[in-house]
C-alpha cells in the first residue's frame, strides 16, 4: 500500500473503513463477513503485525462482551418469536390500538417500551411489534426500520439504567439527577421531531377513537405480562446483580447483566404456561436461519470492534485533534461524534473519548463544565445514532429488510434536529450557569 495511503488523516482512513463496509453490505455479502473485511482494512490502513491482528480477532470472538452479546440477541430473538409464534404480539397491538385507537402511536409507544430495558441490539426485540402495528398503515420497509430504531432509544439521552449514562456520570462526577434533569428534554425532542418526519404523513387505514376505560387498560396490561415480566426482573434485579458482582469480584457481563437473561426465560415460562408454547415450536426457532446469521453478525462485529481499538487509530484521531490546535469546544463536540460513530455504542464513544473531553475541560472552573458535558454525551449520542456499525441499525434493517441507504434518508435529519437542540440547550445552560456564577 503506497505511503500517502497511510499518510492520510485518522479521520479519513476510518471513513473509508466505514463506507467500504457499507458498500460491501449492498452486495448482499453476509454482515458478518463484512465487518472482518473491515477489519483486515483497519490492518492495513493503521498497520499492525498479522500475529497482533489474528490475536485480536480471537480476543473479540471469545471475550465475555461476546459471548453475551450473542447470547442476549439470540435469546432475545427467540423470545420475539414466540411471541408472534403464540399470536401475543397481535394481541399486545390489538389491546394497545384499543385504548389509542391510532397506529401511529404505537409506532412509537412499542419500540420506547422496549427501549425502557437496556439490551443490547433491544430494537429487535420490538421490531415484531412494529411489524405487526404497522399493518393497517402504508409504511415503508425503511419507514418501519426507522421507526423502530428512533423511537428505541429516545430514553438513552439520560436514562440512568442505561450503562453509557452511569459511565459519563463516574467519569465526570457531576450530579446525577442534575445530569438527568437537564438530558431529559432531547427525549421530549426526539418524540417530537420522529412523529413529525418519521410518522405525520403515514396514512392510517380503519382509525378509531380513543377509550381509556379500566376494562380496555386492564386487557393491554394482561397481554403485555410477558414483557413486563421481562422489564420488571431486569429492573428490580440488576442493582442486586451488581452488588453481587462486586462481592464476587467479577467483571464478566453474563454475570453482570444476568437480570436480563433470566427475565426473558421467565417472560418465555409465561408463554409455556398461559399461551401453550410448546417445546417443538421453540426448538424451530432456535434451529431458524435468521439466528444463525445473527449470531455471526454480532461475532463479527465485536471482533471488528476489537481490532479498532488494538490498531490505535482512534489515539490517532485523538492526537491529531490536539495537533491541529482545534478549539476545546470544537473537540468536545468532535471526538465524541466521531467516536459514537466509529462504535456505535454508548459506553464505547463514553470510554473512548470523555478521557480526553474531562482533560479539556480542565482549564475552565468546574461550576462551568457541566453543559459541556451534557453536549459532549449528547453530540456523540448522535454519531452513535448515524454509526452504520450500531448494533440496533443492523438488526433492524436486516429484520425489515429495508436499504440502508434510504433509511438515512430519515436519519440524518432526525439525527442534526436532536443535535442542533442540544447546542441550543448548550447555550441555554451555560448562559444559566454563568448568571449564576456570576
Amino acid at each position: 500500500m503506497t505511503d500517502w495511503i497511510l499518510s492520510l488523516p485518522a479521520a479519513i482512513k476510518l471513513g473509508i473503513v466505514l463506507l467500504a463496509i457499507m458498500a460491501l453490505m449492498r452486495t448482499r455479502m453476509p454482515m458478518g463477513l463484512a465487518f472482518l473485511a473491515g477489519a483486515v482494512l483497519l490492518m492495513l490502513l493503521f498497520p499492525m503485525m498479522p500475529l497482533t491482528f489474528i490475536e485480536s480477532l480471537l480476543e473479540g470472538l471469545i471475550s465475555d462482551q461476546t459471548i453475551f452479546l450473542v447470547v442476549i440477541v439470540v435469546v432475545i430473538l427467540v423470545f420475539s418469536g414466540a411471541l408472534d409464534a403464540t399470536g401475543q404480539i397481535t394481541r399486545i397491538v390489538e389491546a394497545f390500538e384499543a385504548i389509542l385507537g391510532n397506529s401511529r402511536l404505537t409506532l412509537i409507544a412499542f419500540p420506547a417500551l422496549i427501549g425502557v430495558l437496556p439490551m443490547p441490539g433491544g430494537a429487535v426485540f420490538s421490531a415484531p411489534m412494529v411489524k405487526v402495528a404497522a399493518r393497517k398503515a402504508d409504511l415503508a420497509p425503511e419507514q418501519m426500520t426507522i421507526a423502530n430504531y428512533w423511537f428505541r432509544h429516545i430514553w438513552e439521552y439520560w436514562f440512568p439504567l442505561y450503562p453509557g449514562v452511569i459511565l459519563a456520570l463516574t467519569l465526570t462526577g457531576v450530579s446525577t439527577w442534575k445530569f438527568l434533569l437537564m438530558q431529559m428534554p432531547l427525549s421530549v425532542i426526539a418524540v417530537v421531531v420522529g412523529y413529525v418526519i418519521i410518522l405525520r404523513r403515514v396514512k392510517l387505514d380503519g382509525r378509531r377513537q380513543s377509550n381509556y376505560s379500566a376494562c380496555t387498560v386492564k386487557a393491554f396490561i394482561r397481554e403485555l405480562s410477558p414483557i413486563l415480566i421481562v422489564v420488571t426482573v431486569a429492573v428490580t434485579l440488576d442493582p442486586l446483580m451488581g452488588i453481587a458482582a462486586k462481592a464476587l469480584q467479577t467483571e464478566n457481563m453474563l454475570v453482570r447483566r444476568l437480570p436480563i437473561l433470566l427475565g426473558l426465560v421467565l417472560g418465555g415460562a409465561w408463554l409455556f404456561a398461559v399461551r401453550g408454547l410448546t417445546w417443538t415450536t421453540l426448538r424451530g426457532l432456535i434451529l431458524k436461519r435468521n439466528i444463525i446469521e445473527m449470531a455471526l453478525l454480532v461475532a463479527g462485529m465485536m471482533m471488528f470492534k476489537t481490532v479498532l481499538e488494538r490498531s490505535g487509530a482512534v489515539m490517532v484521531l485523538r492526537n491529531e485533534f490536539e495537533a491541529w490546535n482545534i478549539p476545546f469546544v470544537a473537540v468536545v463536540c468532535a471526538l465524541p461524534f466521531m467516536a459514537g460513530i466509529v462504535v456505535g455504542i454508548a459506553v464505547g464513544y463514553v470510554s473512548i473519548s470523555f478521557a480526553v473531553v474531562i482533560t479539556l475541560l480542565s482549564a475552565i472552573p468546574e461550576s462551568e463544565r457541566f453543559p459541556y458535558y451534557c453536549l459532549a454525551y449528547s453530540i456523540g449520542y448522535t454519531g452513535m445514532m448515524l454509526s452504520p456499525l450500531h448494533l440496533c441499525l443492523v438488526l433492524t434493517n436486516e429484520y425489515f429488510q429495508s436499504r440502508l441507504v434510504r433509511v438515512y434518508y430519515y436519519l440524518v435529519p432526525l439525527s442534526l434536529c436532536v443535535a442542533f437542540c442540544s447546542v441550543f440547550l448548550f447555550a441555554v445552560y451555560l448562559a444559566i450557569e454563568a448568571f449564576i456564577a456570576g
